[in-house]
């Protein structure tokens, strides 16, 4: 069974999902626009499958995206969501070559037991795909999607149902992930992102070693963000730094002197990587690498 959820597109749409729908898919729609998340929750709480799977409008699955990702669940009953690696396809759906997870061992997975295990790949600025995730539905409804986080709200509900059971990562690319200008994870609003860090630091819960590791991420994390709005201050000439107000929760800010070096060191050592390979040092004829 094949169910569209659409929250609230313009005639168009429909119009083009309409041939379909005389093959036996089912349009389900909204008069009014509502967000994605709202869309989501509603496709969850539809669904009376044993197993759910939502995925985002512009991306693809290979043929055999279904029968690995349910083989898998079926075989590992600890696990209530397997997630995967993804092949990057441009605007015109042409494979670009990369994947969103590169360098993995054929037919790895990686598990996570923890929310603390899952906040790590966030801070880490990696994440958990959640297009192509597919859930064992009871999990997927005993915790509700968090709409005050906006678009961060996937890495809060990894680590929410990570409180209830194991999520897996099927780093083998079993879809393909758009990537194109328009798209709504270009941009994440530096409010949801601190609101993001306040929610990792309080309820993601973990092992002694992970919530240490968690600490040292969220904190350089943060600081490489503040880096960036001091530089975009000096260089639009404002010379004026608008610090976000404060969250409730957050009793200290977490920028590290030290973390703040080993990133401009780091950046100024890509920097000079770059401008050599394009040749813009000049060989001095006594020195000789």
């Amino acid at each position: 069974e094949i169910l569209v959820f659409d929250n609230g597109s313009d005639s168009v749409v429909y119009e083009r999902v309409r041939p379909y729908l005389e093959r036996g898919i089912t349009w389900i729609g909204s008069d009014v626009n509502h967000s994605a998340i709202w869309n989501f929750g509603r496709a969850i709480e539809t669904a009376r499958s044993e197993f759910i799977f939502v995925l985002h409008d512009d991306d693809r699955l290979c043929q055999d995206f279904v029968e690995k990702q349910v083989n898998f669940l079926m075989s590992n009953h600890e696990v209530g969501v397997v997630t995967c690696n993804g092949y990057l396809i441009n605007e015109l759906g042409e494979r670009t070559g990369g994947l969103l997870r590169p360098n993995f061992k054929t037919s790895c997975i990686e598990l996570y037991r923890s929310p603390a295990s899952v906040a790590i790949i966030y801070a880490s600025d990696h994440c958990l795909p959640f297009s192509p995730a597919v859930y064992r539905a009871k999990f997927a409804r005993a915790k509700n999607l968090r709409e005050e986080y906006g678009k961060v709200v996937d890495a809060v509900f990894f680590c929410d149902l990570a409180k209830v059971c194991a999520l897996a990562y099927q780093l083998q690319p079993l879809y393909e992930c758009r990537v194109h200008g328009a798209q709504d994870s270009s941009y994440f609003p530096a409010i949801e992102l601190e609101r993001l860090t306040v929610y990792f630091d309080s309820y993601a819960e973990g092992s002694l070693a992970e919530r240490k590791e968690l600490k040292n991420l969220l904190m350089r994390q943060h600081t490489s963000r503040q880096l960036i709005r001091i530089y975009r201050a000096i260089s639009t000439s404002t010379l004026e730094l608008r610090f976000l107000p404060e969250l409730a929760g957050v009793t200290h800010r977490r920028f590290s002197f030290l973390a703040a070096t080993s990133i401009l060191m780091a950046a100024l050592l890509k920097r000079i990587n770059i401008w050599a390979s394009q040749g813009k040092f000049k060989k001095h004829k006594n020195f000789s690498p």
